[in-house]
């Protein structure tokens, strides 16, 4: 009885929670008068149209912009977290714990507390497409990269160095370990933070807004683009929010396994 019931409420939760997708993605297919008139339920004159005229304005390049911050914003934080959860996990040095403690501290700054010190920091910066994108990468890098270090930092932690040893006799240095038998040992938690750093990024809608030009908004900042307050075109709204929301579905349908695995414990993978 008491499964029966837990089922019952996980499957209530998840239908109340599908609920605004679901009307979303009912809302894109159709346009605003059907919507605004009957309903986003109403599912009459369903068409692709929205989605041509939203990636005929400008989304399309949108999505393209998100891709190459997210891009970025996984592998830097990645690779430094790597080498630095490494160091700090497997060798001793002068001012080690003070290095960690500074990792933990730095988690608990909020993003919205240094958007000023950053923007006046940012106006040396010319006003060149490349380096606009280069300043928000390093920006969610700097974000992303302690707490990458700390779960790295668990995973090594609880990782046994038998395998480093029979590297080390082997006659591989400390790079050759690192690179070819530590990494694809992490392999999946490297998934798993990729997984979760893509999503962060990907719904990142504070750094788009303040530090990008409208040009090179990602998806998620590019929405508001469609907004009105007096005449919202429904259609059009949607559809973008569709666009943005299912790339994050997409990723967590095709990769969920690897995910699961680095969840789990992901040595066994």
């Amino acid at each position: 009885m008491r499964r029966l019931i837990l089922t019952v409420v996980g499957w209530a939760v998840v239908i109340v929670w599908a609920i605004p997708l679901i009307g979303i993605v009912f809302a894109s297919l159709q346009s605003t008068a059907v919507v605004s008139s009957e309903g986003w339920w109403a599912l009459r004159d369903v068409s692709l149209d929205n989605y041509v005229e939203v990636l005929s304005r400008g989304f399309a390049n949108s999505m393209v912009n998100g891709f190459i911050i997210v891009a970025g914003a996984i592998a830097i934080p990645i690779a430094a977290s790597a080498l630095l959860a490494y160091g700090v996990a497997r060798f001793t040095f002068r001012l080690r714990s003070a290095l960690f403690t500074l990792l933990v501290l730095l988690q608990t700054i909020p993003q919205i507390s240094v958007v000023i010190p950053l923007l006046i920091a940012k106006r040396v910066v010319p006003p060149d497409p490349v380096l606009s994108f280069l300043w928000i990468i390093l920006v969610h890098s700097a974000y992303g990269t302690p707490w990458i270090t700390i779960y790295l930092y668990n995973f090594l932690k609880a990782m046994p160095r038998d395998y480093e040893e029979a590297a080390y006799i082997d006659g591989l240095g400390v790079w050759g370990t690192l690179t070819r038998v530590v990494l694809p040992i992490m392999r999946p938690a490297l998934f798993s933070i990729a997984m979760i750093q893509f999503i962060w990024v990907w719904h990142d809608l504070l750094y788009a807004v303040v530090f990008l030009p409208p040009e090179l908004w990602p998806p998620t900042a590019a929405v508001t683009k469609f907004v009105s307050r007096y005449n919202p075109n429904w259609g059009h709204l949607t559809a973008a929010s569709t666009l943005a929301i299912v790339v994050p579905i997409v990723l967590y349908a095709v990769a969920h396994r690897q995910y699961m695995k680095a969840v789990a414990g992901g040595l066994k993978a």
